[in-house]
């Protein structure tokens, strides 16, 4: 069994394949700095285990036996890589996205860096993501231009970038990301990164390449 500390990210899992479910918390179990707190295979038990276990990170499936997963995201992690599954889950608050048929060590990788507030998503899956967003938008003239400071972080982003990644190639000191990446979902009004990517691309602040 995992050691349990303090710092330990508390994980729900909502899934509702027993099978699944179990091996998951099997691996799961194992994982130094992970905490399962619990397995819901229902929405309504999803809500309810959140609201008395107070997870730091929800891995949840969206389709379930009683409604929709992506209505009921606090932080998720979906297990469909479906640009437009993503970019419904993202909208909600998500924070990444994992497909069902991906290695567990996978998928406790993306829990962690959901946890340290990245974004876990496979890059393929972002772009389609993204390009998706940008065409539901109505381009530059839905959102004023952010700072550039903020605008450069939010490229980095859109290119996969992480924390110790925009560091250096801002030419920054560590503690002086966070900071700056909070600002820059503030100005756009987002609870994630990956909705903070989302907004800017239907309003049209990311040049999106082909990737």
């Amino acid at each position: 069994m995992a050691e349990e500390t303090d710092g330990a990210a508390r994980v729900l899992v909502v899934e509702d394949h027993a099978a699944l479910g179990e091996a998951l918390l099997f691996a799961f179990s194992f994982e130094a700095g992970v905490e399962v707190v619990g397995l819901a295979p229902t929405v309504a038990a999803a809500v309810e285990m959140v609201a008395s276990s107070r997870p730091d990170v929800v891995l949840m499936d969206v389709r379930l036996p009683d409604g929709n997963g992506i209505e009921a995201t606090y932080r998720v992690l979906t297990a469909h890589a479906d640009p437009l599954f993503a970019l419904r889950a993202a909208e909600a608050g998500a924070a990444g996205f994992v497909p069902k048929d991906v290695r567990i060590a996978r998928i406790v990788a993306a829990v962690r860096a959901v946890r340290a507030g990245e974004v876990a998503v496979e890059p393929t899956v972002l772009r389609s993501l993204l390009a998706q967003a940008a065409a539901e938008g109505n381009g530059p003239s839905d959102g004023a231009a952010l700072p550039a400071e903020q605008q450069a972080v939010l490229e980095l982003l859109a290119q996969g970038v992480g924390s110790e990644g925009i560091a250096g190639k801002l030419g920054l000191d560590a503690g002086d990301v966070e900071p700056r990446v909070a600002a820059t979902l503030e100005g756009l009004g987002a609870r994630s990164r990956l909705e903070a990517l989302v907004l800017a691309a239907r309003r049209g602040l990311l040049q999106l390449g082909s990737g």
